[in-house]
Parts: structure tokens; C-alpha cells; sequence
């Protein structure tokens, strides 16, 4: 067997060439396979098969139900009246596909698999309606096809309840041994157990780390014995948390538990999977330097500045009725300007790139009130009655769709700070720089997950949320995001 080469450009990579793995470990994880398999991972994946047959059943269903209620629906498109089920299904398949609908890890919360289930119909519906379109000039009829779409989430989502109360609960989470037994094999530890997606089954120490004392109740074993550790535990990963890198003779055991089927992770990546934040306190300089822009769709930028100017223009245009009345109330419970934008410098907001820009609000605060020395708490004395139900029901932030269409600001992105703020918190919270790769944002995921922060320690937590979004941004995060917002502001949700 030839000898494996660990990437050169692993950070915890130290020495030369990884050496060969021992034959009596390739021969006891050769029996092991022969003997054992991971009985889990293989109900997932009928699991999986299952669900797709299910839905393809299902379309073919709806559609029926469909064309009765609609006989003549598809009377214009005789082509379109053949091809709509077999159409529909790969349309399906493919929207259900990326929002991982079929991964049956994502089924044990119920409200994402609605969510899930409900944005691939509906975007598979308005895919069908722009081809015909593009293709015949005629669009399908809406009642017809708005039926169809409805009828066939109705069905994903009545299969996947079904699972979800059949299968045991232990068939929903990701069974993880931590590869080390230091601070950072803790920290995941801790992050990560009690939650319902991901059972911890325990630690395993490895050459170059140092265990930690309060880590020897939850150690399974060495390296040595990861192998037959992942068949014993059937486990579906293994996290690399270590502080002090990895032998040759470890990574030829990893790439052994790999071969079998098991997946390995480093604890950065595995942490944002799973928390939707960045372990700020626990990534190098390489993380930093090759942890963004791969991972985003290349059109991504293109389109979503795209939609932050049809979104802006439209909204300012609608809100436009609530301006009125919004400034008139203002004017008569306190004297002063109906908008405010501060004059002071310091009192910028940082933008993409550093870059500095006038924000605008309504006003919620006695005018010539003396300025915060840092943040505004909201029992602050300075802010009007009015001002509070502005703030309450975030009214106060509509003018800044304007700041949205000049491009200072986003629909979602890190919610911007002011010039002194910044300045603070570069000085103190680590990686903080990295909020500027992409605009500030009305909403954000920092937002609806953590709230306004106030406090360094704060600003940290929040953090992790924001580089989240700057690493893995995408359409199908933003739409997660502006619906999380939509449940904050109407109490149905409950940040962190």
C-alpha cells in the first residue's frame, strides 16, 4: 500500500509524507467491515430512497386530482399536458435536492422540513410557469397549478411526519466521536451535546494532545483504536479537535475510517454545520485566509445586489403610505427633524470594505439629546413614547431601504456599526475586520439569532453568526433569514 499524502496545505500539517498504515490495523479494519455494518447509516438511506419514491408517487397523484378539478388547465399546452408529471419531478427533486429535504438528519425539526418542503414546490411551480412562458408566450393556468404545488408539499410534508413518528428517535442524529481530549475537543463537547441532531458519543485521545483532566470521564480510547471505536460506537463521524496537530500514524487511521464510510471533519467546519456560527476563539490565521469566497456561488453577488435594488424601490415605494402619518406623529410628540442622520463623523456607519456612509432612521430620540457614549439601552430616557413603538415594531428602520438602494447597505447582512463602535470592537473582539467583506444588512443572521448586542462579549457571540453568513451566504440562507425575521418581529421565535 503506498504511503498517503496529507494535504500540504492543512495548517496542522507538520513533517513530510504520511506514512503507510500498519497492516494489522488494515487487516483488523478489513474483518471489521466483513462482519459489521452501520445499521443506521443504511436506514437512512432507504430512508432517502423511500422519500423520493414517495414523492414522485405523490406528484403523479396530485396531478390527477389536478387535471379533474382542471380539465381544460392544459388544453393550450398539448406538449406540456404530456411532459408536466416527468417535468415536475425533476424539477422537484432537484429544489427538494438542494435544500436537503432527503437528508434525513434534517427531518427531526419540524418546522425547517415545512419550510423546506414548501419553498421547493413553490419554487418548482414558478420554474414550470417561466419555461411555458419563455416557450409559448402562454402561462399555465395558476389555479391549476398553484393546486398541484400545494397538493404535492402536502404529501412531502404528510411522508416526512409519517418517518418522523415511525423511526426512533436515535435514527435522526449524527452519532460523533471527538478525535482529542484537550480544550478544544471540550469546548465542541460542550457546545454541541443536548442538542437533538448531533449524540456526542465520546472522546478519543490522540499522540500530540493533552488531555485535559475533566476530559477522562468521556474517553473511549486512543487513536490507536479508532477504528474498531467507529464499528463499536456505529458512528457516522469523527471531529478532528485538537490543539497541537495530528501524527502520520493518526491520519493513516483517519483515512482508514474514511475508506469504511465514515465521514471526518475538522472541528471549525463541523461547529458551523451544525450551529450555523464560526468558533472564533478556536480558528488559525489559514482558516482566515482560506475560509472565505470558495464556498460562494460566483452569480451570488450579482443577483442578490440585484434583488436589494427591486426590493428597495418597491419597498420604499409601498411604505411610502406609512410616512405620513409615521412624521407627523413624530413632529407632534417632539420637536425636531422627522429623519435622523447624524452629523458627526464618529457617528458613521462602517460599510463594505471599511467603507463610511450617513445612515437614516426616524427619529425615536428628543432631538439635541446628548449622543451615547458607546450604545443606547432601551430604557433609555432620551427616547419619546412614539420612538418606542417605532423601535418595537422596527418602523424606525424603513428609511434605511434607501441607504439598501444607493448600496451602502443590504437586505441582510451584519447590521452596521458606527465609526467609534467599530474602532472598539476592532481593538477587542477578534476577527471582527471580517464583517466588511459584505455589506451591513436591515436583518442579518447575527440579528434574528443573537439580538442587539451591547458588550465586547456580545459583540463576539454575535459575531460568530455574522461570519457564518459571510462564509456560507446564498439565496436559500437569505430566504431563511428574512423568514426567521418574520417570526422574531411577530413573537414566534426566540433569539438565542
Amino acid at each position: 500500500m503506498s504511503s498517503i499524502q496529507r494535504p500540504s496545505e492543512d495548517p496542522s500539517a507538520v513533517g513530510g509524507s504520511v506514512s503507510a498504515a500498519p497492516v494489522a490495523v488494515i487487516e483488523s479494519a478489513q474483518a471489521l467491515a466483513s462482519t459489521r455494518g452501520n445499521v443506521r447509516r443504511d436506514r437512512r438511506r432507504q430512508i432517502t430512497y423511500m422519500l423520493l419514491l414517495l414523492d414522485i408517487l405523490g406528484v403523479c397523484v396530485a396531478d390527477m386530482v389536478a387535471l379533474l378539478a382542471f380539465p381544460n388547465a392544459l388544453a393550450d399546452h398539448p406538449t406540456l399536458n404530456q411532459m408536466m408529471v416527468p417535468l415536475y419531478m425533476v424539477l422537484a427533486v432537484i429544489f427538494m435536492g438542494q435544500l436537503e429535504a432527503y437528508s434525513v438528519l434534517k427531518l427531526y425539526r419540524l418546522r425547517p422540513t415545512i419550510w423546506r418542503t414548501a419553498f421547493a414546490h413553490l419554487g418548482t411551480a414558478i420554474a414550470i410557469n417561466v419555461l411555458t412562458i419563455l416557450m409559448t408566450r402562454h402561462g399555465i393556468h395558476l389555479a391549476y397549478l398553484g393546486s398541484l404545488a400545494t397538493m404535492c408539499w402536502v404529501v412531502s410534508v404528510g411522508f416526512r411526519l409519517m418517518v418522523r413518528r415511525w423511526e426512533g428517535e436515535d435514527i435522526f442524529q449524527l452519532r460523533t466521536l471527538i478525535l482529542g481530549a484537550g480544550e478544544s475537543a471540550l469546548f465542541l463537547k460542550r457546545s454541541i451535546e443536548g442538542g437533538p441532531q448531533v449524540l456526542i458519543l465520546g472522546l478519543v485521545t490522540c499522540p500530540r494532545d493533552k488531555a485535559e483532566p475533566e476530559a477522562k470521564p468521556f474517553v473511549l480510547g486512543d487513536a490507536e483504536d479508532l477504528v474498531e471505536l467507529t464499528y463499536a460506537q456505529e458512528a457516522d463521524v469523527v471531529v478532528i479537535a485538537t490543539s497541537n496537530g495530528l501524527t502520520d500514524h493518526t491520519y493513516a487511521i483517519l483515512s482508514l475510517c474514511a475508506e469504511r464510510g465514515v465521514r471526518v471533519e475538522r472541528m471549525a467546519e463541523f461547529y458551523e454545520q451544525w450551529l450555523m456560527m464560526v468558533p472564533v476563539s478556536y480558528v488559525n490565521q489559514g482558516w482566515c485566509v482560506h475560509g472565505f469566497g470558495y464556498q460562494v456561488e460566483p452569480y451570488y453577488d450579482y443577483i442578490h445586489r440585484a434583488i436589494d435594488i427591486v426590493a428597495a424601490t418597491i419597498g420604499l415605494v409601498i411604505f411610502a403610505l406609512l410616512y405620513i402619518p409615521v412624521g407627523l406623529a413624530i413632529k407632534l410628540t417632539s420637536p425636531g427633524p422627522i429623519l435622523f442622520s447624524p452629523d458627526n463623523p464618529r457617528f458613521f456607519r462602517v460599510g463594505i470594505r471599511g467603507r463610511q456612509f450617513r445612515i437614516y432612521k426616524f427619529r425615536t430620540m428628543l432631538h439635541n439629546a446628548p449622543a451615547p457614549i458607546n450604545y443606547t439601552a432601551d430604557d433609555d430616557p432620551r427616547i419619546t413614547k412614539i420612538g418606542k413603538l417605532l423601535r418595537k415594531t422596527k418602523i424606525d428602520e424603513l428609511p434605511q431601504l434607501w441607504n439598501v438602494l444607493m448600496g451602502d447597505m443590504s437586505l441582510i447582512g451584519p447590521r452596521p456599526l458606527s465609526v467609534c463602535e467599530d474602532e472598539e470592537m476592532l481593538q477587542t473582539v477578534p476577527l471582527q475586520h471580517l464583517r466588511r467583506v459584505v455589506r451591513p444588512g436591515l436583518t442579518g443572521l447575527g440579528q434574528v439569532t443573537f439580538g442587539t448586542a451591547n458588550t465586547p462579549e456580545e459583540h463576539l457571540v454575535r459575531l460568530q453568526s455574522d461570519l457564518y453568513y459571510v462564509k456560507h451566504r446564498s439565496l436559500a440562507l437569505d430566504i431563511w433569514i428574512l423568514a426567521q425575521t418574520l417570526f422574531v418581529c411577530l413573537g414566534l421565535q426566540k433569539r438565542r
